[in-house]
C-alpha cells in the first residue's frame, strides 16, 4: 500500500523512447486543485538507431542472427558425429582417428561416379557416403520460400539450370556430373547465379543410386541403410506460429490471412466501409448492385485502385464497379492506394495453378486447400495430393507446391468469422455485424477486475502476448517466458517502462483516481509505413521551400503564419485556380499574403476546439465577418444576400476530403458524434495508446463501477495548450539542432525536480 493516500489524476503521454507524466491533485468533486508532481521517464527504444537504414531493425536482429549461425553449426557437427559413429559401427570407417585421417586423400567425387559401376571398398563407400553429408544441398521449406519471392525465383532458376546441365552432359547422378568438371579443372562448388546450385533432391537421389549398386557387395542391413539416409538428410521442422488468440472466442486461435473465409471477411469489411462523393453531394455508402460488383471485383483476385500518383490524385473508378462519372472514394482521403483483391485467389487462380478451377470451388473446399498448404512443408507431399485428389498436372502441382501464400494472422478466429460474416453480407459494417452476432463492440475495453498494482502486461492481456509457456518459473525464467510477450519490441519495452512508472507512482500516492492516455506517434509502424511518413516530411519540406522562394520572389518574409497560409491556399483547388470556399472568388498570392484574406475555421473554434489544418482555410475576410462563429450551412444554407449555398458545396468539391465533408449540412452532427466516440474509446486504433490503455484498466473494475477510469486522448488538446501558454519555442531547436537556452526562463517556468530521478533503473 502507498504510504500517503492522495486523490489525483495521472496524466500520461507515451512515446518511442520516453513517457511523460503528471500527477494533479483533484477535490472530491474531480476537479483539478494543484500539480502533484511530473517527469520524464526516458528509455531506449528497442531499435538500433543511425546506420543510414529506415527501418530501424530491433536489437534482437542480430542476436538472432547469430544465435541461428550457432545452432546451423552445431547442428551441422551434431549430424556428423552421429554419421560417423554410425559409419565406424556398420564397418564403413575405421575407429582409428588416424586412419580416418589418411582416408582423406581419396578424392570423393571420383569415389561417387565409381559407385555406381563397380563395387567399392567399405571405407571407400563410407568416404562417399560422409561426403553427401557435408554437401547435402539446398532444400526449400514451403513456409518461408516465399519470404524473398525474388531471391526464391534466382535459387530455382538456378536449380533447374543445374538439372539441365546434367541430363545434357548424360551424367547418371550430381556426383558423376561434378566428377567430370573436376577432372577438366572447373569448379564443383556450389554458386549462387551461375546455374551451378543443387537441392537437396539431387543428393538424395544419388545416395539411392549408390544403394541400388552397392547393396549387394556390403554386409549392410535394410534398416542400416535407412539409418544413414537418414542421418545424412534430416531436417527439423520449422517452430510452428502461434497466431495468438481470437478477440471474441476464449480458445480458438486467430486466423490465418492466408485463409479464404479470412480474404472474404477482409473484402466485405473494406467494401463495406467505402464511400463515395460525386461532386456536391454528401458522401454515401455503396448501392446494393454497386456493392455486388466491388466485391465481384475483389473475389476474382483484382483490386480496386483509390488514388494514384505520388500527389494521391483520386483514381478514376474502373468501369466493371458501374459508379457514377467522377466518383471520389473516402479511403483515398487518408493516402490510400488500393483496396486488395482475395490475395490467395490472386495466387492460385493463376492459369500456371490452378487456373479457373480455384474460382469454381467452394469456399468450404478452398479453406481446406490453403489449410493443407500451411500446414505441410514437404513440397513432395503437396504435389502428390495435389496430382491425386485436386487433378493437376505435373507442371501445376509443382507451382502449387511452391506457391508463396500471404503470412500472418488476423485478429479473429475462424469460428468468430463464420458467425460475423453473414451479416457483413448482408451489408451491415463490420462494428454493427459485431452486435447481430452476439458479441459485445469489439472496441468495449472496460476491464472488469482490479489489480492493486500493475502486474505483467502479459498476465492480463494474454490475447496480445505469444510464447506463454506455463511450464516455466517467473521467478527463474522471467515473466516474458512464462506469460509470453508482445513481438513488437518498442511496445514490449514502453508496457514495462509504464508498470514501472505507475506502480512507483501507486506506492508513494496510492492509486490514481483516473488515468488519461496520450500516445505521441503510432509505435507499431511497419516499414512501408515509416517510409510513407519519411515520404510527407520530404514532400512537405519540398512544398514550404517552394513557398520560401515565391514569398522571396515577391519580397515577402516567410514567416510560420505565412507558409500556414500558403499552405492552405494551395489545398483549395478549383480547376486550375485556387479560390475562397464561401465567395468563389479566385485568390493570388498578393491576396493571401494581404489583409484582405484570413484564416478561417470551417467548423467554429469555440465548439470543436479543433485547430488542425483540417479544419482550416484561407477566405475572404469580409466573407469571415458573414460566417462569424458558425457552421458553413448555417451561415450560408439559406442563401444570404450575395452568398448561395450551392456555391460554397461546388467552390468546395476539389478539396481535401477532410475538409470537404465539414461543409455539409450535417457536418457538426458528424463531428460531434465522432468526438462522443472517441469519448467512450470505440475508434482509438492506435496500437500502444490502444494496449496502453487496456493495460492500465486492469487496475480498477470498469464494468463493475459502470464508468471508464481510464482513457486514451489524440494530443489535440496538449497542442492547443502548449500553443496558448507560449510554450512552441521550447520546441524549436536552433540550427546547431540544441533547444534555446532562455526558453524556461523566458516563459516563466522554473526548474522541477522529477519522481522519475527517484525512481530506479530497475524499479518495481
Amino acid at each position: 500500500m502507498a504510504a500517503t493516500s492522495i486523490k489525483y489524476r495521472l496524466g500520461l503521454d507515451m512515446g518511442t523512447n520516453s513517457i511523460g507524466w503528471a500527477a494533479v491533485r483533484i477535490d472530491e468533486k474531480g476537479n483539478p486543485v494543484g500539480v502533484l508532481d511530473m517527469g520524464v521517464r526516458i528509455f531506449p527504444d528497442g531499435r538500433k538507431a543511425g546506420g543510414g537504414s529506415t527501418d530501424k531493425p530491433s536489437n534482437a536482429v542480430a542476436r538472432r542472427l547469430a544465435r541461428g549461425q550457432r545452432r546451423l553449426r552445431d547442428r551441422y557437427l551434431q549430424r556428423r558425429r552421429d554419421l560417423m559413429q554410425a559409419l565406424i559401427e556398420y564397418g564403413l570407417m575405421p575407429s582409428d582417428s588416424y586412419e580416418r585421417k589418411a582416408l582423406e586423400s581419396l578424392e570423393p567425387y571420383e569415389v561417387r561416379a565409381r559407385a555406381l559401376d563397380e563395387p567399392l571398398q567399405s571405407y571407400e563407400l563410407g568416404r562417399a557416403l560422409f561426403q553427401l553429408d557435408q554437401r547435402r544441398g539446398f532444400k526449400s521449406n514451403r513456409k518461408t520460400a516465399g519470404a524473398d519471392e525474388k531471391e526464391d525465383g534466382k535459387v530455382r532458376a538456378d536449380i533447374s539450370e543445374l538439372r539441365r546441365r546434367i541430363k545434357e552432359s548424360g551424367a547418371r547422378t550430381l556426383g558423376e556430373f561434378l566428377a567430370r568438371r573436376h577432372k577438366r579443372g572447373k569448379s564443383v562448388l556450389a554458386r549462387p547465379g551461375e546455374g551451378l546450385y543443387p537441392d537437396r533432391a539431387l543428393y538424395e537421389a544419388e545416395f539411392d543410386a549408390i544403394r541400388a549398386v552397392q547393396e549387394s557387395h556390403h554386409s549392410l542391413s535394410a534398416g542400416q541403410w535407412g539409418k544413414l539416409r537418414d542421418i545424412i538428410f534430416f531436417q527439423r521442422n520449422l517452430r510452428p506460429v502461434e497466431p495468438g488468440w481470437c478477440l471474441f472466442e476464449d480458445g480458438e486461435e486467430r486466423a490465418a490471412k492466408a485463409l479464404p473465409l479470412f480474404q472474404e471477411f477482409r473484402m466485405l469489411l473494406e467494401v463495406n466501409n467505402l464511400k463515395i462523393g460525386v461532386g456536391i453531394e454528401p458522401e454515401r455508402f455503396l448501392k446494393p448492385e454497386e456493392r455486388e460488383r466491388a466485391i465481384k471485383r475483389l473475389r476474382s483476385g483484382s483490386d480496386i485502385k483509390l488514388s494514384e500518383g505520388r500527389d494521391n490524385k483520386p483514381a478514376k473508378p474502373t468501369r466493371d464497379l458501374g459508379l457514377p462519372s467522377g466518383a471520389v472514394f473516402n479511403l483515398a482521403a487518408g493516402g490510400r492506394k488500393s483496396i486488395k483483391g482475395d490475395e490467395t485467389a490472386a495466387r492460385l487462380a493463376k492459369p500456371g495453378l490452378f487456373g479457373k478451377q480455384w474460382l469454381d470451388l467452394s469456399l468450404d473446399e478452398r479453406n481446406e486447400i490453403v489449410h493443407f498448404l500451411l500446414d505441410t512443408e514437404e513440397p513432395e507431399i503437396v504435389c502428390q495430393r495435389a496430382i491425386a485428389e485436386w487433378g493437376l498436372n505435373d507442371a501445376q502441382a509443382t507451382a502449387v507446391a511452391n506457391v508463396s501464400l500471404v503470412s500472418g494472422y488476423g485478429n479473429l478466429s475462424e469460428k468468430a468469422i463464420g458467425k460475423i460474416l453473414p451479416h457483413m453480407e448482408n451489408g451491415r459494417v463490420y462494428s454493427d455485424a459485431v452486435l447481430d452476432a452476439g458479441y459485445p463492440h469489439h472496441s468495449d475495453l472496460r476491464n472488469a477486475e482490479a489489480h492493486d498494482s500493475l502486474p505483467y502486461y502479459g498476465v492480463v492481456l494474454e490475447r496480445d502476448a505469444v510464447g506463454a509457456d506455463p511450464t516455466k518459473d517467473p521467478k527463474r525464467d522471467g515473466e516474458p517466458a512464462r506469460y509470453g510477450r508482445i513481438a513488437n519490441p518498442t511496445v514490449h519495452i514502453g508496457l514495462g517502462q509504464l508498470r514501472r512508472v505507475v506502480n512507483r507512482l501507486i506506492k508513494t500516492y496510492s492509486k490514481p483516481e483516473a488515468i488519461v492516455v496520450e500516445l505521441a506517434r503510432e509505435l507499431k509502424q511497419n516499414n512501408e509505413q515509416r517510409l510513407q511518413h519519411l515520404r510527407q516530411q520530404k514532400e512537405g519540406r519540398e512544398r514550404n521551400q517552394r513557398f520560401v522562394d515565391e514569398l522571396g520572389a515577391e519580397a515577402l518574409e516567410s514567416t510560420p503564419d505565412a507558409l500556414r497560409k500558403l499552405r492552405l491556399w494551395d489545398e483549395q483547388k478549383f480547376g486550375s485556380v485556387r479560390v475562397c470556399p464561401y465567395t468563389g472568388r479566385t485568390l493570388c498570392l498578393d491576396m493571401v499574403m494581404s489583409a484582405q484574406t484570413e484564416v478561417d475555421h470551417i467548423l467554429p473554434f469555440s465548439r470543436t476546439l479543433d485547430n488542425s489544418m483540417g479544419n482550416l482555410v484561407v477566405c475572404m475576410a469580409d466573407a469571415n465577418r458573414v460566417k462569424g462563429d458558425s457552421t458553413p450551412y448555417d451561415a450560408f444554407g439559406h442563401n444570404p444576400a450575395g452568398y448561395k449555398y450551392n456555391d460554397v458545396l461546388a467552390a468546395t468539391a476539389n478539396f481535401p476530403a477532410n475538409k470537404r465533408w465539414r461543409f455539409q449540412s450535417d457536418a457538426m452532427e458528424r463531428f460531434e458524434g465522432e468526438d462522443r466516440f472517441l469519448d467512450r474509446q470505440l475508434n482509438e486504433t492506435q496500437y500502444l495508446s490502444r494496449t496502453a490503455r487496456t493495460y492500465l484498466a486492469n487496475l480498477y473494475d470498469e464494468q463493475g463501477e459502470g464508468r471508464q477510469r481510464v482513457r486514451a486522448t489524440p494530443g489535440r488538446m496538449t497542442a492547443l495548450l502548449r500553443r496558448g501558454w507560449g510554450l512552441e519555442g521550447m520546441l524549436r531547436e536552433s540550427d546547431d539542432g540544441e533547444l534555446p537556452a532562455s526558453s524556461a526562463t523566458t516563459t516563466g517556468i522554473m526548474p522541477l525536480t522529477p519522481l522519475w530521478w527517484r525512481i530506479p533503473p530497475k524499479g518495481c
